[in-house]
């Protein structure tokens, strides 16, 4: 389990969302998000996360507003290393690990798309969800006398933060721009102010002591952070 299955995971989910969307008069789409971390959170990690998310979103008939989900991961720290296998009881070896630091976001979405006539749409959002972190630890290639044959991946879930926000956005119609296109795809840009209450989390940041034992940086902060997001969605 890592970032990429999961990638991986929320692509399939893409891949029934909009076999439904048809039938639901609603928004679906996939975004690449960027998240700034704010305050103490920012100081912890490494570098901003990054991911994607999916959002399906109804729309609710004679009105301005659509409700829905959201649905995301993102890495915000990851490195590859050789690790010391002697407090494991295996004196003398060595195996490769890859490790990440990673996050699910999962939020319920209300819009209000503010009236246009052109091809901008602007909309105002509000966001109320989670993140949920996770440690992901691959071992490869075990070597030395004494080595293993196989080292069992090692997934831990950490904290979780519910989060609230307000944001807003507008989302561009293409068809303006290449007619053969069907009025149907737009380009989403926005961002929200999120707030974050406190939880615990890991970012890797070792110096080569700490990679060579069993001990672990963990952090625990509020998860304030602006989220900014560039995607592609389907308007029914």
């Amino acid at each position: 389990m890592n970032f990429k299955n999961y990638t991986a995971g929320l692509t399939i989910f893409l891949f029934f969302l909009s076999t439904t969307v048809n039938y639901a008069q609603s928004i679906g789409g996939i975004s690449f998000n960027y998240n700034q971390a704010l305050k103490d959170y920012k100081h912890n990690i490494n570098s901003s996360p990054m991911g994607i998310s999916f959002i399906g979103l109804y729309a609710i008939p004679e009105s301005k507003f659509s409700i829905g989900g959201e649905l995301g991961v993102s890495m915000f720290a990851n490195e590859e290393y050789t690790k010391d296998l002697t407090e494991e009881g295996y004196a003398g070896a060595m195996v490769e690990v890859y490790e990440e630091d990673c996050y699910i976001s999962y939020y319920a979405v209300t819009r209000y798309t503010i009236p246009s006539n052109t091809m901008l749409s602007p909309y105002l959002e509000g966001k109320l969800g989670g993140i949920s972190f996770f440690n992901d630890k691959v071992y490869e290639k075990p070597t030395g006398p004494n080595a293993p044959k196989k080292i069992k991946d090692k997934t831990e879930f950490l904290g979780t933060s519910f989060q609230y926000g307000m944001g807003g956005g507008f989302m561009l119609q293409l068809d303006y721009i290449f007619p053969s296109l069907t009025d149907q795809i737009h380009l989403d840009f926005g961002f929200t102010l999120l707030n974050g209450t406190e939880t615990d989390y890991r970012s890797v940041n070792y110096t080569e002591e700490i990679v060579r034992s069993n001990n672990d940086v963990e952090y625990t902060s509020r998860t304030n952070n602006i989220a900014y997001k560039f995607g592609v969605v389907f308007v029914l």
